[in-house]
């Protein structure tokens, strides 16, 4: 390639589109459309998922809305899907499970708003760049545990609040008042202000040596104080919540499982899990390259890439020191043998590896190298076709709602009702 034809490739890839608002709207409106049509029966056939119906509805029917936010699950509080299960209260039943997915949806299309707000466009300037990570997130495969459900909006509650952390700090009394509130509502809602609190500490540190800490003290020291609130919570409850099954991990079984899980999945699909964990040949080349891609992102990346990459490795980290993938059977060897199992505890480390990879490709457009850009290029478009593949998700089991919630109403206060909820499980509600 001709050094002039380098100049006009890297001005196009890289250029800051001056009519930045059109785009975001349009990049808003297409990404919340494709997480929409991934499973688009969570809204026209509104069911709720597992906990949704069994713990945080049932109880805050049980108990009143504000009650059951007091109530750790698990371990910890689960602030999020409890106040969605409150306003899910003041909709009629029929209705409930489709509040509740429309929170979920809003809460998974947040990071996508953030990209494209103004205080990103320092961090990713480049309109390319910025429409490249917005439908990579779309498409990430094996979603179907997490994706549209309350139960699992934490997890990308956690992406929010960590790209908020580590956004330029915010100057406007509004966007001021949604970061203190991202970060609060997340830092309740399971155990990530533990892990947060020391990519958020590193961040001021480092602000602080700029001088320009500004709003981020305040920030820092509400993920503190709530990451002390999860631990008290942890330490008085955690044992008797979760799974004594054993992890029973090797650290040759380790190796193949993280290579399977996220890399793999992100690459190659779902269908690669068992093939990946199953083949030590295949699994530790693709171990040593993501590690590799890691370890120079923490290294030489933006600030806000590292501080998301950290954060994603210390969850993904703590999730495999104790996972809740199933009551028997080794924890570990169940995660590489089926690619759903456990799911959610990769969702970060794979949103960190194809941002890492995006930023890469940046990298080498920026330095020109033609055979790493084409290589890098070949990697991202594997991606995306990996994603587009397995972009639709499969439907949830039509257990009819509708017709029982609308019996449930028309029944005599003090009559029990057992609802069927999706995967297999059972909620029970007595008519007030």
């Amino acid at each position: 390639m001709r050094q002039a034809d380098k100049a006009t490739f890297r001005a196009r890839w890289l250029a800051v589109e001056p009519t930045f608002l059109r785009f975001r709207v349009l990049a808003l409106v297409l990404g919340f459309a494709l997480l929409v049509l991934r499973r688009p029966d969570a809204l026209y056939r509104a069911q709720f998922w597992a906990e949704d119906g069994v713990v945080w509805y049932a109880d805050a029917h049980r108990l009143g809305g504000f009650a059951a936010m007091l109530l750790p699950s698990s371990g910890y509080f689960q602030t999020l899907s409890r106040l969605a299960a409150w306003g899910a209260l003041q909709v009629p039943l029929t209705a409930a499970p489709l509040f509740t997915n429309l929170v979920a949806l809003s809460v998974k299309a947040a990071p996508i708003v953030m990209l494209w707000s103004a205080r990103y466009r320092e961090i990713v300037p480049a309109t390319a760049v910025r429409c490249l990570l917005t439908v990579w997130f779309a498409l990430l495969p094996n979603l179907q545990e997490v994706h549209g459900n309350l139960t699992n909006a934490q997890w990308f509650l956690a992406i929010h609040a960590c790209l908020t952390l580590a956004a330029p700090p915010a100057r406007s009394l509004a966007g001021r008042l949604h970061d203190l509130a991202v970060i609060a509502l997340s830092g309740l809602s399971g155990p990530f202000s533990i892990l947060l609190a020391p990519i958020a500490l590193m961040l001021l540190w480092q602000r602080w040596r700029e001088r320009a800490r500004g709003f981020t003290a305040l920030l820092t020291a509400v993920v503190v104080l709530t990451a002390a609130i999860q631990l008290g919570s942890l330490a008085l409850t955690a044992g008797a919540a979760r799974t004594h099954a054993p992890l029973g991990a090797s650290a040759g079984e380790l190796v193949s499982m993280l290579a399977a899980k996220p890399l793999g999945t992100l690459l190659f699909g779902t269908a690669s899990v068992p093939v990946i964990y199953a083949s030590p040949w295949l699994a530790f080349p693709l171990f040593g390259l993501w590690s590799a891609l890691l370890v120079v992102v923490l290294l030489k990346g933006p600030t806000a890439l590292r501080a998301f990459t950290g954060f994603a490795l210390l969850v993904l980290g703590a999730s495999l020191m104790a996972p809740m993938v199933s009551a028997e059977g080794d924890q570990v060897a169940l995660m590489g043998q089926y690619a759903g199992a456990g799911s959610r505890y990769f969702l970060l480390a794979a949103t960190a590896t194809f941002a890492a990879i995006v930023w890469l490709l940046t990298a080498c457009v920026l330095a020109g190298h033609r055979l790493a850009t084409w290589s890098v290029l070949g990697v991202v478009a594997l991606g995306l076709v990996t994603g587009a593949r397995e972009w639709k998700l499969k439907k949830y089991r039509d257990l009819e709602w509708r017709r029982l919630a609308r019996e449930f109403e028309q029944s005599r206060p003090g009559s029990e009702h057992e609802f069927p909820i999706n995967p297999n499980w059972t909620m029970v509600l007595v008519k007030h």
